[in-house]
């Protein structure tokens, strides 16, 4: 079987539709976020969302609906949902292999932003897999931060400060998850990661597809290509039923399909100016020096 592909960022970092992308690929298979390297088991991941007060593991609920039953409804989520109740003591890999045997020899391709929100998660990850791509994808501070101060106040999520401690630091939270992968990234075997500047995927697909493509040794041919260029083809880029209706960024789920002009027109921030979410502060030299390494100015 192949080895997954797991696409590390902190959340807003275009990993909803860059994922989704290369899930369109006829040799991958592209899931929503599962979030179950949170923990240990099946069980302990239903708990910990549970107790946050959250719908648990919307994304998982999606992909075993949709892979045992062929439909996401909210019968078939919630036989999803009797399922994973019926197997809580399955270890996260034991869930990987288990969609891997319902989708075949394509490459399973998860995103969750759960996966490097501790280090004890991310380890969780390459402890299963150690053999497994990883894409470190990266997003300017400055955007990411602002998107991600967005979808707070608009979801209303403060519950998630207290899981994290205190306020939340969006300069912070961009730069401690990529010292974290960029460490990953040097203890691995050369080829075993790859980065790349979402923007610079977004504004110019056709040129870096290819070489994502060639980087997982999978066909990059027209039609493979083509077919990643229409990310809202997959099943779940719409939102879900009721009892499962996000299981990744809700922006992208409301408009999933690449508008190639608006993206060629994007503009990358600057690092000079003082942080919008905090203007009496500029970005720490830390960040500067770890962005300007990335390519960002």
């Amino acid at each position: 079987m192949p080895q997954p592909l797991f696409i590390l960022c902190p959340g807003r970092s275009f990993s909803s539709v860059v994922s989704a992308m290369i899930g369109q690929h006829p040799q991958c298979y592209g899931l929503p976020e599962l979030s179950i390297f949170v923990a240990d088991t099946l069980g302990e991941a239903l708990d910990a969302y549970s107790a946050s007060g959250r719908r648990a593991l919307p994304g998982l609920r999606r992909t075993i609906a949709e892979l045992h039953h062929g439909t996401q409804t909210e019968e078939t989520v919630d036989l999803a949902v009797a399922w994973m109740e019926a197997n809580r003591r399955m270890t996260p890999r034991q869930v990987m292999d288990h969609i891997q045997e319902l989708v075949g020899d394509r490459i399973l391709v998860e995103k969750s932003p759960a996966n490097v929100i501790q280090a004890h998660c991310l380890n969780r990850v390459v402890e299963a897999y150690p053999s497994a791509h990883f894409l470190q994808l990266l997003r300017h501070p400055r955007s990411r931060g602002l998107s991600h101060q967005k979808a707070m106040r608009q979801q209303a999520l403060m519950r998630l400060k207290s899981m994290l401690g205190g306020e939340l630091d969006y300069e912070a939270k961009w730069t401690d998850t990529h010292v974290m992968i960029h460490d990953l990234g040097r203890q691995l075997p050369p080829g075993q990661m790859m980065r790349i500047i979402g923007e610079d995927l977004l504004r110019e697909s056709r040129f870096w597809l290819p070489q994502i493509c060639e980087w997982l040794d999978i066909r990059d041919d027209a039609e493979a290509i083509e077919a990643m260029l229409h990310p809202e083809d997959s099943p779940y880029s719409v939102p879900g039923p009721a009892n499962a209706p996000h299981g990744t960024n809700s922006g992208f789920l409301e408009n999933p399909t690449l508008d190639f002009d608006r993206l060629a027109r994007m503009e990358t921030p600057t690092l000079d100016a003082p942080m919008d979410w905090a203007p009496e502060r500029a970005f720490s030299p830390q960040t500067r020096r770890l962005a300007a390494f990335y390519g960002y100015r």
